[in-house]
């Protein structure tokens, strides 16, 4: 897993190289929402109240990822919009063609849906990586959250089954991760979430912050007056972290201004390249290595942007669309700091930091 995730790393810094030299280059990752219908009722997501309707069938899909892996598409994530086991014969035949074709697999669930004949299925193709969403260590705080009581039982359920199957069958995947999203229900118990992740046996936990508009989100957002008490937890959960030997980015939140500022990520990154120069000086490099694609057929370079995407995967192929107008157009409003609209992506932020980190270094050692 480790080479895998290192190889993956170092192409596509490879790739950025030759963007940077003018050599266009195909994407790296191809994202799928598969659904934008969901199970669960999350009080901090409002897209279970949506009527969106699926319109790429398995045959769409299948077709897509044959063409990626001809255009040199090397990772496939599966993700939301909604849940992507509530259409699970389309989800487990994508899972199975992506490991068929040799893909490196991503994908993003809240557990509910899982049975132990989807589990089986899963270890036995060699699935890369599962990420959980669990938003607490216990039913009080995460059934609440997701609206559907008994959730929290389910997935933990799950979890246990996962990790007992690896165990049982000698097998080091999926990598498991979990994701939390913080807010004033569950901050306090984020240090008990990361020793039950340990206890679950769990690769990782990933921590998202609240981010969004109205009722919902002044309801949940953690009060400025309680700021303090955030930081003395982060601080808690490092030490424990560092005790159980479980990855965690938690330590990001000790600049309170990432949780504070989570709807102005694009406003952020902005602010992290003003000494930057050239194409180190890009704010966020989503567009020149992820292609997203939407359970209605439109394409953007994240999810933030496809309801505003004049692209779609149903009308032309995706290497048109990758190497096409829209996307070209997106690549220099980014390269000028438009990032008006760019509000959600602070998991994003963390990782253009690093990525920008080791191109500075690569294109260093290119100028000796």
């Amino acid at each position: 897993m480790k080479n895998k995730e290192y190889d993956s790393y170092r192409e596509l810094i490879r790739r950025l190289i030759n963007w940077s030299k003018g050599i266009p280059q195909p994407p790296l990752r191809v994202e799928f929402w598969i659904s934008g219908k969901c199970n669960l009722r999350c009080r901090f997501c409002g897209s279970w109240k949506d009527n969106n309707q699926d319109k790429l069938n398995t045959k769409d899909f299948i077709r897509i990822i044959n063409k990626s892996k001809k255009m040199g598409v090397k990772e496939f994530y599966i993700s939301g919009g909604g849940e992507p086991f509530y259409r699970k014969d389309v989800t487990l035949k994508i899972m199975k063609k992506i490991k068929k074709v040799n893909g490196i697999g991503f994908i993003i669930t809240n557990g509910a849906l899982l049975t132990k004949k989807d589990i089986n299925q899963i270890i036995k193709i060699e699935w890369d990586m599962l990420t959980i969403s669990l938003d607490g260590p216990s039913p009080k705080e995460h059934d609440y959250l997701r609206g559907v009581d008994g959730t929290f039982e389910k997935v933990i359920n799950n979890i246990e089954y996962i990790s007992y199957l690896k165990e049982r069958k000698k097998k080091s995947k999926p990598y498991v991760y979990i994701n939390s999203v913080i807010n004033r229900i569950n901050y306090k118990k984020i240090p008990d979430l990361l020793v039950l992740s340990a206890k679950l046996n769990v690769n990782e936990v990933i921590f998202q912050p609240l981010f969004g508009s109205g009722t919902f989100y002044n309801n949940l957002r953690i009060k400025e007056k309680n700021l303090t008490d955030f930081k003395k937890i982060v601080l808690k959960a490092e030490k424990l972290a560092s005790k159980y030997k479980i990855k965690t980015n938690i330590s990001e939140y000790k600049n309170l201004d990432l949780l504070i500022n989570s709807n102005c990520a694009g406003e952020i990154m902005c602010e992290h390249v003003k000494k930057e120069e050239g194409f180190l000086a890009i704010p966020c490099y989503e567009p020149w290595w992820h292609l997203f694609i939407s359970f209605n057929g439109n394409a953007a370079p994240c999810g933030p942007w496809v309801s505003k995407s004049s692209e779609n995967v149903l009308d032309s192929s995706i290497e048109e669309i990758w190497f096409g107008d829209f996307f070209n157009s997106f690549r220099e409003k980014i390269k000028r700091k438009n990032m008006n609209g760019c509000n959600c992506c602070m998991p994003i932020l963390f990782f253009n930091n690093r990525l920008r980190e080791s191109l500075k270094a690569e294109l260093q050692k290119h100028k000796k």
